[in-house]
């Protein structure tokens, strides 16, 4: 009779998976090598046009090159003048818009597209996010991961060299004058906002009678996360401590760390107004804006927290944290997200400039949520016996 195999069991845990997670590094084109599809959206600010530049100048795309371009309801106009600049880039490839602002949309085109291109290989697809919306950023992301067509993903991101408020204009004011004023004029950067709805590509799994639970990623606009916070029927007495974390950004760039005591003033004014017990604030996670792993981490510990609840994600952070988010949504189902989009954004107090460009290079996005999904799981290890040898099971 053979020796039976010894085994032992540990749950796989999240530091264990995102020591294999790729890293954000500097960007820098890969010249020659051609890109099957570049995704983008029509933005107003100087800085949509970085990446596409350097790809052209790299000789990365040309007329084999799909170009999807989401389209916004908003600053059409603003969006279109800086898109004559842009196409200049774009010249010779195959361009097609999509609405930036309907997440079926976005996904039908982006289907469509990847099986228009060459199945000899995983299509090369690179995601240029720095002109666009948290919305559109979810929404390519869930596209890609459902596609059957294997892509090996890469995001690239643009930062601006200056963002609204000036600070240096402004050092040593107070934070109402830096939140009201601006380059150009006292307008707020954004105004409105409209109806929230519940992502179609993130619907959540929610069950009747269960209490309900929001992760909050404020900006520094409160009136859409408000709205969405509205729409999910939290009421005056809700209890903030009990039914909200927020999660809230931190940088060691100078130049934007007032932002971060900025968003925090206003989150917890905002929560310590709908409830009479003012020490009753929301539980508070800190995330670098800068690092998409952490915010990943923090949503999947949340979601495994609050198992008996209804839990939603209201996103309005920073773009890089939108793709940590958008990869913790893709692993975890069950996690429904609310957006809502302002009626309009003032084009002239929003950035200035272009600053470092960042590349994250994810490859198969398919296995990546795979192994994500594995997170909080049981695996079974065998004995020397038969090295290798796992079985995953949830707990």
């Amino acid at each position: 009779m053979s020796k039976p195999k010894v085994c032992s069991i540990h749950r796989v845990d999240f530091a264990a998976v995102a020591e294999s997670l790729p890293k954000i590094e500097p960007h820098v084109p890969r010249s020659n090598e051609l890109i099957d599809i570049l995704i983008l959206a029509r933005g107003f600010e100087e800085r949509v046009v970085e990446v596409p530049r350097r790809l052209a100048q790299a000789k990365a795309i040309d007329s084999r090159t799909f170009v999807m371009c989401g389209r916004y309801a908003t600053n059409q106009t603003d969006n279109d003048n800086r898109f004559t600049e842009l196409v200049q880039w774009l010249a010779g490839t195959t361009i097609i818009d999509c609405d930036a602002d309907s997440p079926s949309n976005t996904e039908q085109q982006i289907a469509a597209l990847l099986s228009r291109c060459p199945r000899s290989r995983a299509h090369r697809v690179v995601f240029d996010i720095s002109g666009s919306s948290s919305t559109f950023i979810f929404s390519v992301m869930a596209a890609l991961r459902r596609s059957s067509t294997p892509v090996e993903l890469e995001v690239v991101y643009a930062e601006a060299d200056r963002y609204y408020p000036d600070v240096q204009a402004l050092e040593g004011e107070s934070f109402e004058l830096r939140h009201n004023a601006s380059f150009a004029s006292g307008r707020p950067r954004e105004e409105g906002a409209g109806s929230a709805e519940f992502h179609e590509s993130y619907r959540g799994l929610q069950v009747e009678n269960r209490p309900s639970h929001i992760i909050g990623v404020p900006c520094l606009s409160t009136g859409r996360f408000e709205r969405c916070l509205q729409q999910l029927g939290e009421e005056d007495s809700a209890d903030p401590s009990e039914a909200l974390t927020l999660i809230l950004p931190y940088t060691d760039a100078d130049a934007h760390n007032w932002r971060e005591g900025a968003i925090e003033e206003l989150a917890r004014t905002f929560t310590a107004n709908r409830t009479d017990d003012a020490t009753k604030l929301p539980h508070v996670e800190r995330c670098d804006t800068h690092v998409y792993v952490q915010i990943l981490g923090v949503i999947l510990r949340l979601a495994d927290t609050h198992l008996g609840s209804n839990v939603y994600l209201v996103h309005f952070g920073p773009k890089l944290q939108t793709i940590g988010a958008s990869l913790a949504l893709l692993a975890r189902e069950e996690i429904a997200l609310m957006f809502t989009r302002p009626r309009k954004f003032f084009a002239d107090r929003y950035s200035e400039g272009v600053g470092q460009v960042w590349s994250l290079r994810i490859g198969d996005l398919r296995k990546l949520v795979g192994d994500l999904r594995n997170v909080g799981c049981l695996q079974v290890r065998w004995d020397e016996a038969a090295p290798g040898e796992y079985l995953p099971t949830h707990s």
